[in-house]
This record gives structure tokens, sequence and C-alpha cells, in this order.
């Protein structure tokens, strides 16, 4: 980065500072992305800095449901057994990519809450250059630039607002079982049909008609997680004012990329249950469409592409050998069942996925070809905790198909 770049100039003012608590408010003044500011302050806070304290301000910049936020609020829960671990994980991952040795050795020595703002810095700065190369690849020139070399704010780009809520009597009913669900059971009915028909009265519709019908019925935070995930995309599709390459690549960074890395996370944690749902929500967008996998670029890095199926692949076998009751699928109420249905969709979609990859198998570099294997047997939970925090990395390469 040149000397002259923004960045650079105010990087080095914010270095000159003299104390933490300087830097943290010319950063919270700073007009300029909350990913940016902490990608630039993180590293230049003292190693024994509160940097969860020093930079909330910043954070409560971002939406609730950015993956920045919820990574950052992933990683300040850690204890410094899981960081120390989750770092030891990373640098083997890194090591087998790039064929040399682990080094987190080093890290041993280092204040624990430095570690955590060395691995954030990382993980910010990587999905912020997934983001910049695959949302504004063919999008040109934005009026609306801020200057910094970041393009335009998440918001700018789409919305993970809730679909509108339908005020019609029936609609109404369906809001209220859902909140019944919620409050009394702390679950969240996912309907795979359309849960009543257009002229239905209040009263057909009800608890015990909607569990007739296809559906999943799941804790709140994994139905509203895949909700998210599927909604949010399925939207960029409908909104999108680029072409169909471009759109491709921006399901990519905002959306698949993200879910991937949020769910290998959660399994490489053992929390298997929270990774149902952004693992359902890339399922649930992937059935509907298929012109995030036929039109996009992101083969061209070949080892991010290979690394996203590979990843989801491992993540989908750590939390299918889990039982149930560990992952959400046995409620004390519902149609049951739920599993054999999640299973039914993924292997139709893992079928249809892998028939589409073949086409890109004349770009596989090393003999890795992507392919998703969610359903394959006998995957042991230790190698499904293997799965990266990351959705992948690497240089992309200059040939492109076509």
């Amino acid at each position: 980065m040149s000397a002259d770049n923004p960045i650079s100039q105010l990087s080095g003012l914010l270095a000159s500072l003299p104390d933490d608590e300087s830097k943290s408010q010319m950063l919270a003044a700073l007009p300029i992305p909350p990913t940016v500011k902490l990608i630039m302050g993180l590293p230049a806070l003292s190693p024994e800095a509160d940097i969860f304290t020093l930079l909330d301000p910043v954070v409560k910049e971002m939406s609730r449901s950015s993956f920045e936020r919820k990574t950052w609020n992933r990683i300040k829960k850690y204890t410094d057994a899981e960081m120390e671990a989750e770092l030891r994980r990373d640098s083997e991952n890194r090591a087998e990519e790039e064929g040399g040795e682990p080094d987190y050795e080093h890290w041993q020595s280092k204040p624990p809450m430095q570690r955590k703002a060395h691995f954030l810095a990382g993980l910010l700065c990587q999905f912020k250059i997934m983001q910049e190369e695959g949302e504004f690849g063919d999008s040109g020139d934005s009026d609306d630039d801020d200057g910094f070399g970041f393009g335009d704010s998440d918001d700018e780009i789409d919305s993970d607002e809730d679909e509108p809520e339908d005020d019609s009597p029936a609609g109404k009913a369906f809001s209220k079982v859902q909140t019944e669900l919620e409050q009394q059971h702390g679950l969240k009915l996912v309907m795979l049909e359309e849960p009543f028909a257009e002229d239905a009265k209040a009263a057909q519709v009800t608890r015990k008609r909607l569990l007739t019908k296809d559906h999943l019925l799941l804790p709140v935070d994994v139905a509203e997680a895949a909700t998210r995930i599927n909604q949010g995309a399925r939207k960029m599709c409908y909104s999108w004012g680029g072409g169909g390459t471009s759109l491709g690549n921006a399901l990519w960074s905002r959306y698949l990329h993200p879910a991937a890395a949020e769910a290998a996370g959660a399994v490489s944690a053992g929390r298997h249950g929270e990774a149902l749902g952004p693992l359902l929500g890339v399922l649930f967008f992937g059935i509907s469409d298929d012109g995030w996998l036929h039109d996009q670029e992101e083969y061209c890095e070949w080892d991010g592409f290979e690394h996203f199926f590979r990843s989801l692949s491992l993540s989908w076998q750590g939390i299918l050998a889990q039982p149930d009751e560990s992952i959400g699928l046995a409620p004390p109420l519902g149609g049951g069942g739920y599993r054999a249905k999640i299973v039914e969709m993924l292997t139709r979609w893992e079928k249809e996925v892998n028939e589409k990859l073949e086409d890109f198998d004349e770009f596989a570099e090393g003999g890795r070809k992507a392919r998703l294997t969610a359903t394959k047997a006998g995957k042991s939970k230790a190698a499904a905790g293997k799965s990266k925090a990351a959705a992948g990395s690497g240089s992309r390469k200059k040939a492109k198909k076509g």
C-alpha cells in the first residue's frame, strides 16, 4: 500500500497517538466503514489493551446480523485455551496449504488479548478482501465510493431485514402460532411449502394444521440464522442491478463464504447445534437458485473455491454425526423426522452441485477437484473438527473460464 494512500496516512497518525484511549477515540470519530476501523485499530493498540472495551463503539456501528459483528462476539467469548486451540488449528491449516511448518509457538508468549486481536484482524481483513473482490468485480466505480479503497458499505449493497409480515387474518394467525412456539418452546417453524392458501381463514391456520404440512421445527436461533442467509441471498438476486457474473461473485462473498466460515468455526469449537443454522441457510438458497455456481468467477481462485466445498462438507459431516438432541432435531412436539427431511434435501442438492462441478474439473489445481461430500458416511468428529474458520484463501488464477 503506497505511502500516500489515505489508509496509510491514517494508520501512521493513529500509531503516533500517546495511548490506547486516544487511539480508540480517533477510530470512533473517523468517517470510514467500521470494519476498516477495526482492521486499522486492532494492530495499533498495545498488547495488553482491552480491545473489546476500547473498540466496542466501533463494533456497535455494524449491523447486528453482520458476519463481522457475529465473528467479533464469538471470539470475545473464547477462553484463553479456546483461543490457543484456534490459533493452533489456523497455523496448522496454513502450513498444510503452503507446505511449511506450523508457526503458532511464538503466539504462546503473547498476552491473551493480543492473541485475540491478531486472530480477529486476520479474519476481518480476509473477509473484507473477499467481499471487495467479489461484490464489486463487475459493477464499475461507484459515485458513493468512500475514497479509502474498500467500496460501498454493506447496508448500501443489500439489506438483511425480514420479509414484511402478512397482515391478513391468516397471516396474523400464522404469526401468532410462531410467537407461541417461540415463547413456550424456544422453537420456530420453517415452512417447506406454503403454510396456508391465499384465501384461508384465520381459524384454518392452527399449530396442528401447520404441523401436518411440509416443515422443519427448529430452535429459534437455528431457524433465524437459516432464514437470514436464505432470504438475504434471494433478495440480492431479485434486486441486483449488475450482470449475472457480478451477482454470483457477490453472493459468494456476502453470503456463501461467511456462512461456511461461521459453520466451520462452530463445528471446530464443538458447537454443532450452532452450525446447523448457516448450513441450512446455504442449503435452502442453493436448492432455490443455481446461478451462484453457474455464473461466477470464484473458480479462478481455486484454493478458495475447492476449500469452500470441502469445508461445507466437513461441517455437515460433523453435525450429522451428532445425535438429534444435541443439534435441535428432536423437539418435544412436531411431526418429527426432521433429520430424514434434511438429509433428503441435502442429498438431492449434493448430486446437483457435483454434476455442475464436473464442468470446473479442468481448472483444478494439484488434482484437487471440487466436490460436495456432505452426506459421506463414516466421517469422525475429529475430522469434522478440522474444518477451518475461514472460507478459503489463495491467489487468484489469471485464466478464466471461456
